[in-house]
């Protein structure tokens, strides 16, 4: 993956509705990413990484990267609810925390992919 943006577009070609979820990160040498804030969006409310950086730069300045995992829509196609997606995001967010990134992929502040 080279970019937010092309997993973006793979995301939104996928045939079945996908949901993001969005952990935005401070990361300091030798620890575990700290989790400052998470959001969740359908691909198609999502525009660009940089329409993501400035909405999360909106609400939080502090992180310097991005770890995103994906759900699937529920069965009629429609987004989950609110208490399945919230659940979602804090066992990500949990997950990053004890320093595991399996299921998620890591951006820095201008998209790229982390290391």
């Amino acid at each position: 993956m080279t970019h937010f943006d092309t997993l973006l577009r793979q995301a939104q070609a996928h045939p079945e509705p996908r949901q993001l979820l969005l952990v935005f990160a401070a990361l300091a040498p030798g620890r575990a990413p700290r989790p400052v804030m998470c959001l969740d969006a359908q691909v198609n409310q999502i525009a660009s990484f940089e329409a993501l950086r400035l909405l999360a730069d909106q609400h939080e300045s502090g992180w310097q990267a991005v770890f995103v995992g994906s759900i699937p829509g529920g069965p009629d196609g429609q987004p989950l609810g609110p208490v399945e997606v919230e659940a979602a995001l804090d066992n990500l967010a949990a997950q990053l925390a004890r320093g595991e990134r399996a299921g998620m992929i890591g951006f820095d502040r201008l998209g790229g992919p982390l290391a």
